[in-house]
């Protein structure tokens, strides 16, 4: 069987898991579907295998394993590296920074909560960077490397729902949302000085009080079961409605994206899976009319009512 492909960032090679020799490994393929396939063993013992991860240089590839193990091998070495271990079933996708020098990923505490842990490829350190008091999941690293989000869930009364929150990888990084109404100079703009999508050649992370330099994004609170962030600061959301009823470890079916300008405190909309589209609109009222967020008029939320951040009172 051969499952779970993955497109190299370049778009020339699709990396897939096959159990073509009885026991799976990783397969690179050219997307012509010519020449011969690389193949890669993954050595014993066996496992089975999840969410291949292309690193943004497309020299590695991070996964992970039935036993809840994150990994990554080079391609050009094909020697895989364990990262760490007791990931969550729930958040299996390791997200990559933009330099290909950093992993993120969810790890679930003894206690039960999820926390977001920061991994470097040159010197092996794992550092924990969020509290195990809240449950931490779907860390994503922003285009440039100055931010990371992830989604957490804070509010015990409501079982079930999460809010994102972004920390500022560098001391001296930018507030991402205005300090306080009116205050859009605080924000960054694109222009010509600052493209939308910057090339990264390298970032630095200072991890020293990373925790404090962290924002609640104004989304409204919902089982939030994967987030990707796009250019200018845009974010991809996606939820599952199934997964609320059931509880947050058996996301199976998600239901619907959203999308959202985090910047712009009326800039989220959905799709419904059944409606082959997207939509976007600034304005609240137009989101309600159109019915596009099904009964969620809670969708529209404004900068002054935002969650509180993991590790502080509410």
């Amino acid at each position: 069987m051969e499952r779970s492909p993955a497109w190299s960032p370049d778009g020339k090679t699709l990396a897939y898991f096959s159990d073509e020799s009885g026991e799976y490994g990783l397969h690179l393929r050219s997307a012509e579907g010519r020449g011969t396939v690389e193949k890669i063993d993954f050595g014993t013992p066996p496992s089975f295998y999840y969410s291949p991860r292309w690193s943004p240089d497309g020299t590695k590839i991070a996964y992970a394993d039935k036993r809840r193990n994150v990994w990554y091998v080079d391609l050009r070495t094909k020697t895989p590296v364990k990262v760490d271990t007791n990931v969550p079933l729930s958040d299996l996708s390791p997200a990559w920074s933009p330099d290909s020098q950093w992993l993120a990923y969810a790890k679930r505490l003894k206690n039960g909560f999820g926390v977001i842990f920061l991994y470097s490829l040159p010197t092996r350190q794992r550092v924990q960077i969020t509290d195990g008091l809240h449950d931490a999941a779907c860390p994503a690293f922003a285009p440039d490397g100055k931010r990371l989000y992830f989604t957490a869930s804070t509010d015990t009364t409501r079982p079930g729902t999460r809010n994102v929150y972004v920390i500022a990888l560098q001391k001296d990084a930018p507030a991402l949302l205005p300090a306080a109404k009116g205050d859009e100079d605080a924000r960054p703009q694109n222009d010509a000085q600052n493209p939308i999508r910057p090339e990264v050649s390298s970032i630095q992370i200072d991890l020293e009080d990373i925790g404090h330099r962290m924002q609640a994004v104004p989304t409204p609170a919902d089982n939030y079961v994967g987030l990707i962030a796009a250019d200018d600061e845009a974010l991809f959301l996606l939820e599952s409605k199934s997964a609320l009823r059931r509880g947050i470890g058996h996301a199976r079916r998600p239901e619907r994206s959203v999308y959202g300008d985090v910047r712009k405190p009326h800039g989220l909309a959905c799709r419904h899976p059944r409606r082959r589209y997207t939509e976007y609109s600034d304005d609240p009222g137009r989101i309600a009319r159109r019915g596009l967020c099904s009964r969620k008029t809670g969708a529209t939320v404004s900068r002054e009512s935002t969650p509180p951040i993991p590790g502080t009172p509410a």
